[in-house]
Parts: C-alpha cells; sequence; structure tokens
C-alpha cells in the first residue's frame, strides 16, 4: 500500500512510479491481447511472454510481485514451436466460442477444456478464414469480435476488414481505418493497431499502439481521454 506523503513532489514521483516499484518487471510490448470468453480473464501477449489479467482484479502475479508468464511453459501449452516465440494477433470467436492465435501467415485454433485443434497449424485464407484480401492473408496486427454488431474486424497497418460470420467478408472488403470507420485517434492510425481487445465485462473495446491505447464505447467510438498511457492511466503493472 502507498501511503500519503508530506511532501506531495515526493508523492507524486512515487505515484507515478508504483506500476514499477510493485511488480518486478512488466511486458516491453504488446503484440497481441485476447478476451478470454471461456474464463473470462484477459491475456496480454509480447514476444514470447505473457500477462493473465482479471477484471475486477488486475494482474495475476504468478509469485510476489512477479506477472511475467512464459508461452507454452505457464500456460497455453501445446502451442507449436514458432507460436511459443510470439504472436502478432488473437481472436475470441462469440460464435464457435474458440480461440484464434494469428502469426505471419499462419494461424492455429484452441478449444477451451482441450487445446489445440488440429490440424496444429493453418494458412489463413487457405485452411481456413477464406476470403480475407490478399494484405490480410500474409499478416493481421489485431483482430476483435464486435460485442453489439457481432462482426470480426482484422486489422493490418492503416486498414481494416469486416468479416460477418457465416458469410465471409463484407464488402468493400479492404476498408481505411479512420475513414471507412473505426475513427480512431490520428497518431495511433499513423503508427499502427499492435492489439486490440473486446473487454469481456463491459464490452469496451480497446486499442494498443506502441504504449498507448485508447478505449472505444460501442455507439459512441472513442470517449476521453482520446490517448492513454498503458500501465499509466489504466492496465497498471501490465508494461513499462
Amino acid at each position: 500500500t502507498l501511503l500519503r506523503m508530506a511532501d506531495d513532489a515526493v508523492y507524486s514521483e512515487l505515484l507515478a512510479a508504483w506500476h514499477k516499484l510493485r511488480y518486478t518487471r512488466g511486458l516491453e510490448k504488446i503484440d497481441a491481447c485476447l478476451g478470454y470468453g471461456h474464463s473470462g480473464h484477459v491475456y496480454f501477449f509480447g514476444n514470447n511472454r505473457y500477462v493473465r489479467w482479471l477484471p475486477g482484479f488486475g494482474v495475476e502475479t504468478v509469485q510476489t510481485n512477479v506477472a511475467l508468464r512464459q508461452i507454452g511453459v505457464s500456460g497455453w501449452r501445446g502451442f507449436p514451436t514458432d507460436f511459443k516465440d510470439g504472436i502478432d494477433a488473437a481472436l475470441w470467436h462469440p460464435h464457435n466460442r474458440h480461440a484464434y492465435f494469428f502469426k505471419g501467415n499462419d494461424y492455429i485454433k484452441w478449444k477451451p477444456g482441450q487445446g489445440l485443434v488440429d490440424p496444429a497449424v493453418r494458412q489463413i485464407g487457405d485452411t481456413g478464414w477464406r476470403g480475407l484480401p490478399p494484405e490480410f492473408c500474409t499478416s493481421i496486427d489485431a483482430a476483435l469480435a464486435h460485442p453489439t454488431n457481432g462482426h470480426i474486424y482484422f486489422f493490418k497497418d492503416s486498414l481494416y476488414c469486416k468479416w460477418k460470420p457465416t458469410q465471409g467478408v463484407v464488402e468493400p472488403a479492404v476498408r481505411e481505418v479512420g475513414v471507412h470507420g473505426w475513427k480512431l485517434p490520428a497518431d495511433m492510425v499513423t503508427n499502427g493497431i499492435d492489439a486490440a481487445l473486446t473487454h469481456p465485462t463491459t464490452n469496451n473495446i480497446y486499442f494498443f499502439s506502441g504504449a498507448d491505447y485508447c478505449v472505444w464505447v460501442p455507439g459512441q467510438g472513442v470517449i476521453s481521454p482520446r490517448i492513454r498511457q498503458t500501465g499509466i492511466d489504466g492496465w497498471e503493472g501490465l508494461m513499462f
């Protein structure tokens, strides 16, 4: 617990660095995040590590002040070797209740309570997700399932596409972030979206870019403050 000190300047400095003092190490970057509908946990992935977050509680530590876990060791056992080294994007599919993990032009499918579904490694646009535009078949930066319209969105650089379950890609196949939809802060569009998350309890949507994030409320859009710092303005202990 951080108690208020008489010296406001010192207190403010400690408060600003509290996330660093509380946890020995956080993620250096966020490559992907997953609102795991099976358990209600949120998972953040960076390189070959991940952090598990419980809504209403925060970071779940492995041991005192240690939050980082290793993919394929601490959890998500059975991941193919390439995916243990890191992933590009993750998605919870609300219709079939499977989790999908993407890396390069490949993806894997995870069934809660069972694990990896064979074939272990599948190709985007070939083994599944057929009809995605060619540029999205080589790699995906982020993915999310919209909590109200049921569509799935894939993001790459400043582009996105919209996928309707049972139908596939909705025309126009390739859309521009901030122009055709998803009017996000300009800096986030320019720098690119690293990860996207549909919060499993609030249904708000979070976009992460570098050390920043924004909050999107369905039917309303990005709420103020438009740009927030991960680990400082929210998601304490996640990254620094």
